[in-house]
């Protein structure tokens, strides 16, 4: 299946969803139901979406003319940046076993692209 494709699909499903989850049983929802995006929240939304949309052009990009046991493992390291992340941006500490796994799985990548 084509990107197009997957997003052909996927927006209108996300929109019934949350057309669904956020209906009233008691009738159509007001604005004090749910408040409206601001504009600084929309372009957000939108450069969130726009990144998401070239992290998967890239990666079916890379699958096709790159080494795939260097782009595999390089997709499967999302839960190490999100732990990244979360220190950098919310200051959450890291225990002891994630910095070792963060740690174990740059080396990882680092032993495999050597390989490659």
């Amino acid at each position: 299946m084509t990107m197009v494709g997957m997003r052909a699909t996927s927006v209108p499903v996300l929109a019934i969803t949350a057309y669904l989850a956020l209906r009233s049983p008691a009738g159509p929802l007001t604005e004090d139901d749910h408040p409206a995006l601001t504009s600084g929240q929309f372009a957000l939304v939108a450069v969130i979406g726009l990144f998401d949309v070239s992290a998967n052009l890239l990666f079916a990009n890379a699958t096709v003319s790159g080494s795939l046991a260097v782009v595999a493992v390089l997709g499967s390291l999302y839960p190490a940046a999100t732990v990244l992340l979360a220190r950098i941006v919310n200051g959450e500490r890291m225990s002891h076993v994630q910095n070792v796994g963060v740690l174990a799985a740059i080396t990882g990548v680092a032993l495999i692209s050597l390989g490659s």
